[in-house]
């Protein structure tokens, strides 16, 4: 890893947990549980609403100008700290979507198994990119 940055070695970590808590998890029959599609756009959007209207009564007398900045600088706020967040919900439809197509009973367990490997080699490359 020489050469590295703090931040690239960050990003790989944080990519290899997302990959390996995004895996499909096998019972005993050899059932695959998928990982959950991510939350629409829209209920994030409504969910940072209520948590302004939430703490509306805590801010006294403040202007509507003012709760829509302090609204904008939070949300700025966040992508600044996970700049990969469309990486991340992008990896987690396309690990949802493609795990439900491995239940195809005309796959066989291993073939799954090694079909799932190659896909977290390349999405796991893509993460750790740029």
């Amino acid at each position: 890893m020489k050469g590295r940055t703090n931040v690239e070695r960050l990003a790989r970590v944080v990519a290899a947990f997302v990959l390996y808590s995004l895996a499909p998890n096998a019972n005993a029959e050899g059932e695959i549980t998928c990982p959950p599609m991510p939350p629409p756009a829209d209920s994030i959007g409504h969910n940072v609403q209520t948590a302004i209207s939430a703490k509306a009564g805590t801010l006294g007398k403040i202007s509507a100008a003012q709760i829509e900045v302090k609204t904008e600088t939070t949300a700025q706020s966040l992508f600044d700290k996970f700049p990969h967040a469309d990486r991340l919900t992008a990896l987690q439809i396309l690990s949802s979507t493609y795990c439900s197509i491995l239940k195809d009973q005309a796959i066989s367990p291993s073939e799954r198994a090694n079909r799932w490997e190659r896909f977290q080699e390349k999405t796991l490359e893509l993460m750790t990119k740029g």
